[in-house]
């Protein structure tokens, strides 16, 4: 009976031990959960930050053009306004590619070539917000494509779409992923090149005829 006793009084305690231990486990499960949430938070609030710095120049400069449009418009006021809401939807349309591709370096390595092209194809369709007429986009053809390369083609083609804005012009764009170029060849109009600033990237600039191009090179590290 001694035996049977000491039996029943270990299993007990065996009992109260493994609920114990169940609660202990649920308690640390939900300081693990709580502890990736507050990591997935700190991450995300770090991610807008780094995306709120990249386009806050650019968001200011939109904010600038809406806040300067007219709440009405006389005949002679038009033209200049429908100009600055290109511009606006030019910036919108940059600012959006940022984003997406910002937020899809941190979720996958590289693009693929459908993905590339339709990056470009959306590009091309924003540019002709600014009175570009035919635009044609071209990449040459690799298995995949980085960010870095997508991210230099949006700075330089807003800029080079914001230089040479409304001037009746054709553009054709030339991707090399190898040489990391970006070749832009404006055709419609007789016009001298025009300074062009894009931070980290070489810019060639040759007058030809009916036209410019221009040949962008990534020196960013």
């Amino acid at each position: 009976q001694e035996d049977l006793s000491e039996v029943v009084a270990l299993r007990q305690k065996l009992s109260a031990e493994e609920s114990e231990l169940e609660e202990t486990n649920r308690l640390l499960g939900g300081r693990v959960q709580v502890a990736a949430e507050s990591a997935q938070l700190t991450y995300q609030l770090a991610l807008t930050d780094e995306i709120e710095k990249s386009i806050g120049k650019e968001r200011e400069e939109m904010l600038a053009l809406v806040a300067a449009l007219p709440d009405s418009i006389t005949p002679e006021e038009d033209g200049e306004a429908r100009r600055n809401l290109g511009r606006i939807a030019l910036s919108l349309g940059y600012m959006k590619q940022k984003c997406m591709l910002l937020l899809g370096a941190k979720e996958q390595k590289s693009l693929s070539p459908e993905a590339f092209n339709l990056f470009l194809s959306v590009m091309a369709h924003d540019v002709k917000s600014v009175g570009f007429l035919e635009v044609a986009s071209v990449a040459l053809p690799q298995e995949e494509y980085d960010f870095d390369l997508a991210l230099f083609v949006n700075d330089c083609l807003k800029t080079v779409a914001s230089t040479y804005a409304f001037c009746g012009l054709d553009m054709l764009l030339v991707v090399n992923p190898s040489s990391r170029t970006l070749t832009i060849e404006l055709d419609g109009a007789t016009l001298e090149p025009r300074p062009l600033d894009v931070a980290g990237v070489k810019v060639t600039s040759t007058p030809q005829e009916g036209g410019v191009r221009i040949v962008l090179e990534d020196s960013r590290e």
